[in-house]
């Protein structure tokens, strides 16, 4: 499994068939969690960091800081993820639940 044959199951056959405004639980496997615009972190070249910041509509101060400044500058600004399968439920009227990482006591399938 990956998260683009996921998110096609999600939308094509998932979401089409739950009534409006249902919750959705999903734990967190990677393809659940595809991000729609991954916010930069240290490994992030320099390069990315600037065209994030440039998608985001964020100053650049001149001349142009090092890296772990324009990420402090980044962090400062606490982007929210926000996931494809979120967006996605979001454009049928469901919500969706993330379970937190490693509480396998609320995810029935565990027990299993």
């Amino acid at each position: 499994m990956d998260a683009e044959a996921f998110e096609k199951w999600f939308q094509e056959q998932l979401l089409s068939n739950l009534p409006c405004g249902s919750v959705i639980v999903l734990d967190n496997a990677p393809y659940h969690s595809r991000q729609l615009l991954k916010v930069p972190c240290s490994s992030t070249k320099k390069g990315d960091i600037l065209e994030f910041m440039k998608i985001k509509i964020i100053e650049v101060p001149s001349p142009c800081p090092t890296k772990s400044v324009l990420l402090n500058i980044i962090k400062n600004l606490n982007f929210e993820k926000q996931y494809v399968v979120d967006e996605l439920a979001k454009k049928f009227g469901h919500t969706v639940l993330r379970l937190p990482p490693y509480y396998c006591i609320f995810n029935p399938i565990e027990i299993i």
